[in-house]
């Protein structure tokens, strides 16, 4: 059974943190700013999802940890 089966979105959701995403979606689209809670980033005038924007940050910490991790392999270990 996957996860999503046993979910049950009645007991899990909650009411007032979604009317809080809904406000500061609003917020968002009205005055063109990043706001917290939103679930929208704006960059350059392009609205982006959150969830896109945060694999985004995730993947580029993974590329930095890689870059020093190779370079520092690469002089620190020579024999």
């Amino acid at each position: 059974m996957a996860l999503t089966d046993r979910w049950d979105p009645n007991r899990v959701l909650n009411s007032y943190l979604n009317t809080s995403v809904s406000m500061m979606d609003g917020r968002v689209l009205n005055t063109r700013r990043n706001e917290f809670l939103s679930s929208f980033k704006l960059w350059r005038g392009h609205s982006f999802r959150t969830w896109n924007y945060n694999v985004l940050v995730v993947m580029l910490f993974i590329l930095g940890i890689n870059l020093v991790t190779a370079i520092k392999m690469k002089y620190y270990f020579k024999e």
